[in-house]
Order: structure tokens, then C-alpha cells, then sequence
């Protein structure tokens, strides 16, 4: 999936500090068993995922609980969203976004989360 978004981080010293936006890739890696004809899911199904994406974070400015920029947007109608205590990173993110989704079927064994084409986050990092 793909989103833009912007954001900011509020503990950041420099570039990041100030509100700019990135399009996001974001991959749910499922896990389940597979039907008599070889398919985990029909893509169709996973529509739910989009959805909730695209009303929530695409095109909106997410947000912590100690940005004050997001006052201001609300104000103008923007579109926001709060991550309460999590500053949105993409470690953040993936994390976030792992723990709503990780209930559905099939099951959703990871996201990745992509900043930029070569940077990114992943939840769960099982990496030993």
C-alpha cells in the first residue's frame, strides 16, 4: 500500500523537527494457511487494510501527544491523526500499525513501513 503523509519529530535537532511529509510504502506480510487452490487470501479481502489507511493517514498530518502543530491543522480543517505517546518514526508506525491490525485473518505476521525508497522500519524485528 501507499500513502502520503506528513509529519514531524518534536524530539528531533534538525531537519525532521519541521512538519514535512513523505509517500509512504507499507507492506502487511500475512501468515496462514493456504485453501484448496494454493491462495492465503484474495486480495479483495484485504481492502479493509486500505481503507483504514486511507481514511486515517493518507494525505493527513499524524501526530504525539506533545506536537502543537496539530492545533493549529485541526483549527483549518486539516486532516490529523494522534499516535498519543508515540512519535510517528517509521519504527513507530510499523509498530502502530502491526498492533491494530495483528487480530485479522489470515494473520498478520509483520509490517514494513518505507520512509523513503531505501529507509524503513519493520514490526515485528526478529532479527538475531
Amino acid at each position: 500500500f501507499e500513502i502520503d503523509l506528513a509529519h514531524r519529530l518534536t524530539f528531533h535537532k534538525w531537519k525532521c523537527f519541521n512538519v514535512h511529509g513523505h509517500r509512504y510504502k507499507i507492506i502487511v506480510e500475512l501468515t496462514g494457511d493456504v485453501d484448496w487452490n494454493w491462495m492465503l487470501v484474495d486480495f479483495g479481502d484485504l481492502k479493509y487494510i486500505k481503507e483504514r489507511l486511507d481514511e486515517n493517514w493518507d494525505h493527513s498530518y499524524i501526530y504525539c501527544n506533545k506536537d502543537e502543530v496539530w492545533k493549529y491543522l485541526t483549527e483549518q480543517w486539516y486532516r490529523t491523526f494522534n499516535m498519543e505517546e508515540l512519535e510517528p518514526t517509521a519504527e513507530n508506525m510499523s509498530m502502530f500499525l502491526y498492533m491494530h491490525f495483528k487480530d485479522i485473518e489470515p494473520r498478520v505476521s509483520k509490517v514494513i513501513v518505507y520512509e523513503t525508497p531505501t529507509a524503513y522500519a519493520l514490526f515485528p524485528n526478529n532479527v538475531q
